[in-house]
């Protein structure tokens, strides 16, 4: 698609794209011929010599000024249409206000106010943070001077208790900007002191570790990386159970914990901590269904898998006499020196080696 205009030459078609310099084109090419027209009348005129010569000067003046004028009008349209780059609307220039604190939390824990929140340095438009930033705090809307503390991206402080109603903000703050301050979080605190709770009891099951409470009531558990750390988190939180088991473990790792007992929604000190190795004490089922198939020399040993998922492999024993040293995993075995008499025997190892019961197989 496009437009037609006609030169002296030649019929030339222009693209799409050039259609609003036709207005011009045409306007150029019109008193280009209005020039040649007039020129040849006082060409002719002998009489008009002179008023020939200024009339001619000042139709070639327009001309080439309407020349210009369109050479620059068709370099501006070619910078704009053919320019690299996405088109749209320019993008606002990048946020260097931070975000600020959404999760604030207060409870009465310990004879104190515990406040805390988690925090992910970003900007306003999601960008990562890189600078330095701080928290202001506030208290009753005033500036209040808290030892905060932090492990990983959740920071926390502590302040004595009133009996009024008391309230608390945190601002993000940056070298360039600070952030909106976090919608305040408010208690009034109670008059209910819980003694220390009892240790509780820790032992390995086979999905993980047993936790024991030694109380009654409704607890909070905590899960530590060691005796001296604290997380002012719960693991579990608002649990009546006494039995609770962590399945979230990995073989050879320590992990420590500790509880805390609920009234009224004031948490107790906390307990101490005990902690505990995760090992694989437990060995897995043995196979089952073993079946003997001879033929003269050669008898081939079949049985069903153990039921146990964390099998590794299998170990065979001729008349008690170890086969293999490392597990295999298979669900047969072939035996090309088989005498009448021979009795076999399989067990399953799991990933930490423990054994199951041997399953006979024998004719």
């Amino acid at each position: 698609m496009g437009f037609k205009y006609k030169n002296s030459d030649k019929i030339t078609t222009l693209p799409v794209i050039l259609q609003p310099a036709k207005n011009l084109i045409n306007l150029i090419l019109a008193f280009h011929s209005l020039k040649e027209k007039t020129f040849h009348r006082l060409q002719v005129n002998k009489k008009a010599r002179n008023l020939q010569s200024k009339t001619y000067e000042k139709s070639n003046f327009y001309l080439n000024f309407l020349k210009s004028m369109l050479k620059i009008f068709l370099f501006i349209l070619l910078l704009t249409n053919f320019s690299c780059g996405v088109k749209g609307n320019p993008k606002p220039p990048p946020s260097i206000a931070p975000k600020s604190v959404e999760n604030l939390t207060i409870k009465q824990y310990d004879g104190r106010f515990l406040i805390y929140f988690n925090y992910n340095p970003l900007y306003t438009d999601d960008r990562q943070m890189k600078e330095d930033f701080k928290f202001i705090i506030y208290k009753n809307s005033k500036k209040f001077d808290a030892s905060l503390f932090k492990e990983d991206n959740t920071y926390w402080f502590f302040d004595s208790i009133e009996s009024k109603e008391t309230c608390y903000q945190v601002q993000v703050r940056t070298k360039h900007k600070e952030s909106i301050l976090s919608k305040p979080v408010c208690i009034v605190g109670k008059a209910i002191n819980i003694e220390k709770p009892k240790p509780l009891l820790i032992s390995i099951v086979e999905d993980g570790l047993k936790l024991t409470i030694p109380e009654n009531g409704t607890f909070n558990i905590y899960k530590v990386k060691d005796e001296s750390d604290f997380y002012p988190i719960p693991y579990k939180k608002g649990l009546k159970e006494k039995e609770f088991i962590d399945t979230n473990v990995e073989l050879d790792k320590r992990y420590c914990y500790y509880y805390t007992i609920l009234i009224d929604d004031v948490e107790s000190e906390k307990s101490d901590t005990v902690c505990q190795t995760f090992k694989d004490i437990f060995p897995p089922l043995p196979p089952e269904n073993g079946k003997l198939i001879i033929d003269k020399s050669e008898a081939t040993i079949i049985f069903e898998p153990s039921k146990s998922k964390d099998v590794v492999g299998y170990i065979f024993y001729k008349n008690s006499k170890i086969i293999n040293n490392t597990p295999i995993k298979t669900y047969y075995f072939i035996d090309n020196d088989y005498k009448p008499g021979d009795v076999y025997y399989v067990e399953a190892v799991d990933k930490a080696g423990n054994k199951s019961q041997k399953l006979e197989i024998k004719e």
